[in-house]
């Protein structure tokens, strides 16, 4: 069971740092220009 909830913790941790490289590509842009 605790394994199973680390590996679920795992997962949303990396579909958040997903969901986030879009606004840190944009960030970058905006600080290239």
């Amino acid at each position: 069971m605790l394994i199973r909830k680390k590996l679920r913790v795992n997962i949303n941790m990396t579909t958040f740092l997903y969901s986030l490289t879009p606004l840190v590509h944009t960030e970058r842009q905006f600080a290239m220009t």
